[in-house]
């Protein structure tokens, strides 16, 4: 749920009630999104990609690595990859702040 005490200032005409909405309106597209897409998966092949399988292991770890050494990737792994990506891009801009 989006935060209400964002402690917004009113500025060309746009009140702090329409950013609530507007903020609000992209939450739910977003949870509509990753809900019609949490069923798509992509099959990884380990021979035809086996850095991607690597880097697949190296960040969610071998519970999502089969036993025949494929995988698949999935909307929500896509997100926590994006999120993993931002922070280490704010972390790394602190260090060179």
């Amino acid at each position: 749920m989006i935060q209400t005490n964002l402690n917004l200032k009113e500025s060309n005409g746009v009140t702090q009630k329409e950013v609530l909405e507007t903020l609000n309106d992209a939450y739910e597209v977003s949870e509509e999104l990753r809900s019609k897409l949490s069923k798509i998966r992509i099959h990884i092949d380990k021979n035809n990609n086996p850095e991607l399988i690597n880097a697949i292991l190296l960040i969610f770890g071998p519970t999502y690595i089969s036993k025949t050494g494929n995988s698949s990737i999935t909307y929500d792994m896509y997100c926590a990859t994006l999120n993993l990506i931002r922070t280490l891009g704010k972390e790394k801009a602190k260090e060179v702040l």
